[in-house]
């Protein structure tokens, strides 16, 4: 989804990837323990999703990551794990000559 809702509220994002999900207001809402009212309420930008907690469920309950549902663009998800190694791990499978190399050509030509 990202670049085609980069102008949704997050709201509007959470409803978007419910219905993606098929999944109705009364199940999402169980999942993340809150009622479809208030679901309902967040998803027309009646109230705001001020606690992170809720976020993070709800990402969790739509198979999505943070990003996504804020809007907000990653070039990796960074881990503690991963450290500051994410860009030059990225860029360096990227330069490897077979992922450069065209379909159905072997490294030799």
């Amino acid at each position: 989804m990202r670049g085609t809702t980069t102008t949704l509220t997050i709201g509007e994002r959470v409803a978007w990837y419910r219905r993606r999900r098929g999944l109705s207001q009364e199940v999402l809402a169980g999942l993340i323990g809150r009622t479809a009212d208030r679901l309902g309420k967040v998803e027309n930008n009646r109230i705001d999703l001020d606690r992170l907690s809720v976020i993070k469920s709800l990402a969790e309950a739509l198979d999505i990551s943070l990003d996504d549902l804020l809007g907000e663009p990653s070039l990796l998800d960074w881990t503690t794990d991963s450290g500051t190694h994410t860009v030059p791990a990225l860029r360096a499978a990227l330069m490897r000559y077979r992922a450069l190399a065209p379909f159905g050509r072997g490294t030799d030509a």
